[in-house]
């Protein structure tokens, strides 16, 4: 038997991206939170190190957070940094019977070439 996860949210919307320049990295989120607002985290950090540091601003709506995005993304490319791939986990688990079961991954994103196209 299959079990279903009904989802309150479009995950399909979210948007998760990353860039990269010598040793450092930014990560820029647009998703929902668990009232279903839509917040921005943006995490920057150096590869290799224990600590980082993420900012979450709440955006009016999926358009504001995309034009919030499309900003970050001019900012990070003028700075010297590179857009790179992110590459989704499973969202597969099993449980105690061995029974596959829905669970919800936490960044899912859309290709960064439409996103580019937008930038």
């Amino acid at each position: 038997m299959t079990a279903h996860c009904p989802s309150l949210f479009d995950t399909s919307s979210w948007v998760a991206l990353r860039w990269e320049r010598r040793a450092g990295y930014y990560r820029a989120h647009l998703e929902q939170d668990l009232w279903g607002h839509w917040i921005v985290t943006r995490v920057v950090g150096r590869r290799g190190a224990r600590h980082g540091r993420y900012m979450t601003t709440w955006v009016p709506s999926l358009e504001h957070g995309l034009m919030t995005l499309r900003a970050i993304a001019k900012h990070r490319r003028e700075r010297g940094y590179r857009l790179v791939d992110l590459a989704p986990a499973p969202a597969r688990a099993t449980d105690a019977d061995g029974e596959s079961q829905c669970v919800d991954s936490v960044w899912q994103r859309e290709e960064p070439t439409l996103l580019r196209a937008q930038v």
